[in-house]
């Protein structure tokens, strides 16, 4: 009778997860080489990618001044897919470029400048320490 039942044994180690904050990455064989992007840097080259072939088909009408334009239309595309590359793989201070772009733009946004005036003389300006006025508290604290 105990043989028709199949024991289960738990396990007395646990292997706890220690890297999650690691991005999951695709390996992509490129040419023969293996490369590993994570999703994040296949879409920013997505992206250029296809901003490139767009700037390339715009530019079709450069092809017609000779090997000068046919450069320039080979060139720029080849920029602006190049630039959405080191955008993919760049890195400040662990930082990625669109984390820094977005601190320049919060700093560009912000004043420069602030006036400092205490609130202390301010008539105005109550401040308050949950529901009771922190004026009223001092004026409690006289009257004891």
């Amino acid at each position: 009778m105990g043989e028709d039942f199949e024991t289960t044994q738990v396990p007395g180690h646990y292997q706890i997860p220690t890297h999650l904050d690691v991005p999951d990455k695709i390996a992509l064989s490129f040419l023969g080489l293996g490369v590993e992007v994570t999703m994040r840097q296949g879409l920013i080259c997505l992206f250029g990618g296809v901003l490139a072939y767009r700037l390339w088909h715009t530019l079709s009408w450069l092809s017609s001044y000779g090997a000068v334009g046919a450069s320039a239309r080979l060139f720029l595309p080849g920029l602006v897919f190049a630039l959405a590359v080191l955008i993919a793989v760049l890195r400040i201070a662990d930082r990625s470029v669109e984390t820094w772009l977005s601190i320049l733009l919060n700093y560009a946004l912000k004043p420069k400048a602030y006036k400092w005036t205490s609130i202390i003389h301010d008539p105005n300006y109550r401040l308050y320490e949950g529901e009771i006025a922190i004026e009223d508290m001092e004026q409690e604290e006289e009257e004891v």
